[in-house]
């Protein structure tokens, strides 16, 4: 019964981490189709590509961010089914990593969407 479990678990692990990669890559598609499309359309503003590209970035942060946490989620499992030392330093240092990236890009997204609306306001 515990090896079922165990086999289980791994490809429960397996499937969280597939679902957070096709979250991003679903993220990417997104982005590339709204640059595709605002690079297509005759912008009657001056608003600099650039400008016009800020929403479709943001999006595919929050895209990258929410698919680094559910991967966290199955790096926690496939630790809990083989923890060894090796393994729990491992996670660590994932998790460490992914959280500074997901902090770092949470805060930037932040960020410019505050810039976004203040601009809005004027």
């Amino acid at each position: 019964m515990g090896e079922q479990i165990n086999i289980i678990l791994v490809y429960l692990s397996k499937g969280i981490d597939l679902l957070g990669a096709i979250i991003m890559f679903w993220g990417l598609l997104v982005c590339i189709g709204s640059g595709i499309k605002l690079a297509c359309a005759a912008s009657s503003s001056q608003t600099s590509f650039m400008a016009r590209m800020r929403q479709p970035r943001i999006k595919l942060g929050w895209y990258i961010l929410w698919g680094l946490e559910i991967m966290i989620v199955g790096d926690i499992i496939h630790t809990v089914l083989d923890p060894t030392i090796h393994d729990i330093i491992v996670l660590s240092v994932i998790v460490l990593i992914r959280t500074v990236i997901s902090y770092s890009l949470e805060k930037e997204l932040i960020a410019m969407r505050h810039e976004d609306d203040r601009k809005k306001l004027t």
